[in-house]
C-alpha cells in the first residue's frame, strides 16, 4: 500500500486539472494508512468514516460501470461478424429469387 503513496503521478498542465479514479483510490488509502497510524482523532473518525465510505462507493459503481461497458463492448464486438455475415447472405437469396423468377 505504500508503494502507491510514493509513486506521484504526472502533475497535470497548469491550465488542465484532472482527478481519475486512481487519485480516489489513492485518498482511500491514504485515510486508510491515517487510520492505522493513529493519525485521526477519535472525534474526528466520523468525518473521515464518512468520506471514506462516500469514496468507498463511488469507486465501487466506478468499476462496475467500467466492467458494464467493456461486457458491452465485448459483447457488441462478437454481434458485428455475425450482422455482416447475415448481410452478405441476403444479397445472395436475393439473386437466387430473381434466378427462380427467370427459369419460368
Amino acid at each position: 500500500m505504500t508503494e502507491a503513496l510514493q509513486k506521484p503521478a504526472p502533475a497535470p498542465a497548469p491550465d488542465q486539472v484532472t482527478l481519475t479514479t486512481q487519485d480516489l483510490s489513492t485518498a482511500q488509502q491514504i485515510i486508510n494508512l491515517c487510520v492505522s497510524r493513529g493519525a485521526i482523532k477519535a472525534e474526528e473518525m466520523a468525518v473521515v468514516g464518512a468520506l471514506y465510505n462516500k469514496l468507498n462507493s463511488f469507486l465501487q459503481a466506478s468499476e462496475a460501470a467500467k466492467k458494464a461497458a467493456e461486457e458491452a463492448a465485448a459483447a457488441e464486438s462478437t454481434k458485428a461478424p455475425a450482422k455482416k455475415a447475415a448481410k452478405k447472405k441476403a444479397p445472395a437469396k436475393k439473386a437466387a429469387a430473381s434466378n427462380d423468377s427467370d427459369e419460368k
